[in-house]
């Protein structure tokens, strides 16, 4: 089953990096944590509510497949990074309320 790039391109991994011409269609678990670490810090100084939601799911969905595949560290790393993206969203929201 390869939904691989489907399911990056889903989660808003819009890039590849490119090596000797050819498209690296792998990357590890730490490349995708940074960029999603990234992500949520960006949208939360663009104040963009919706994508951090987003991001929370899609930090959900990979956590859940550490999981599934008894990497408790892993999974909870990508918890962490959820509850970061939920928290700052609703701060946003506190914010917006004032």
């Amino acid at each position: 089953m390869q939904h691989s790039r489907n399911t990056m391109r889903v989660l808003g991994v819009g890039w590849l990096h490119r090596v000797n011409n050819r498209s690296m269609d792998n990357m590890d678990t730490e490349q995708l944590y940074t960029y999603l670490e990234r992500s949520i810090t960006e949208r939360h100084l663009a104040s963009d509510k919706a994508q951090l939601a987003k991001l929370q799911t899609a930090c959900g969905v990979v956590m859940a497949a550490a999981s599934d595949a008894d990497a408790a560290a892993l999974a909870k790393r990508f918890q962490i990074l959820a509850a970061r993206a939920a928290n700052l969203a609703e701060k946003l929201t506190d914010k917006g309320a004032r």
